[in-house]
């Protein structure tokens, strides 16, 4: 298993690479920087590389991550693996947890073939009903979904609930997607540039829509204009998905309230 750490402001990102089996232990590289930075509140767990999940894979993943809930860190999971959603689920209601989007198995029946879904749930992306009754690409006959409607009534339910903003606007998120607000993006390894359009943001962050996108783990710069003025900061992919347009919507993480205090005032 391969670890990439990122650490924004009180959040610490780690994207996951690799099977896990009844040998799955969290990296003592990990326990060092939490152990450095108690300044981190929030785990961010990006399992999109995660394959091979054995049934003894599943044990050795809950007991790690109960020895950070009992740490007190408030846990996120970015597309989650079907496998390891009931683990998460079954963590006792008060632990500080949410799934932000997790992959299901939707079936074909006429053509007898599975496909994967990404289902985003988080407040800063689309909404889950436009995921929810997917089509066979190659049939176009409605897929049916290998998950129950209390499993995905109980992965709701995990949604943040807390939003210092909520007196301010009507809706649980700020949807620019119709201002055709533009950033630039820079990834830092490398310094590949794209343009993105801002579809909503929050104080947790932002989405976004565009032609590209960049790995959850990147480090970038975002570069805001507008009527004159100029923002740029810095932050970290924290997922993509892609749209059926084949579009893409990515989350960013940025490091400072810079653009959330200018775009809240547009």
């Amino acid at each position: 298993m391969e670890f990439l750490f990122s650490i924004v402001g009180n959040r610490f990102t780690i994207s996951l690479n690799g099977s896990i089996d009844g040998r799955f232990k969290l990296t003592p590289e990990l326990h060092k920087i939490l152990k450095d930075n108690d300044n981190i509140s929030e785990i961010v767990f990006v399992l999109r590389k995660v394959e091979g999940i054995t049934d003894d894979g599943i044990a050795a993943w809950s007991k790690e991550i109960k020895k950070l809930v009992d740490s007190n860190y408030i846990l996120t999971f970015i597309e989650c693996p079907n496998q390891l959603l009931q683990p998460i689920l079954k963590m006792d209601q008060g632990a500080a947890r949410a799934i932000r989007s997790f992959v299901v198995t939707y079936y074909c029946s006429s053509c007898n073939e599975e496909f994967p879904q990404l289902i985003n749930t988080s407040s800063m992306t689309l909404s889950f009903s436009s995921y929810s009754k997917p089509h066979c690409p190659v049939c176009n006959k409605r897929l049916s979904l290998d998950i129950t409607e209390d499993e995905v009534e109980r992965i709701i339910s995990l949604l943040p609930v807390i939003d210092s903003y909520r007196e301010r606007r009507k809706y649980p998120r700020f949807d620019v997607s119709t201002s055709n607000f533009g950033a630039t993006i820079t990834r830092k390894t490398d310094g590949e540039v794209h343009t993105f359009n801002i579809v909503n943001f929050s104080e947790a962050g932002m989405c976004l829509r565009g032609k590209y996108f960049f790995t959850p783990g990147d480090n970038i710069t975002l570069e805001f204009s507008h009527k004159g003025s100029k923002l740029i900061t810095d932050g970290v992919v924290v997922w993509y998905s892609m749209e059926a347009n084949s579009e893409y919507l990515m989350g960013v993480s940025l490091w400072t309230k810079d653009l959330f205090n200018v775009l809240i005032k547009l």
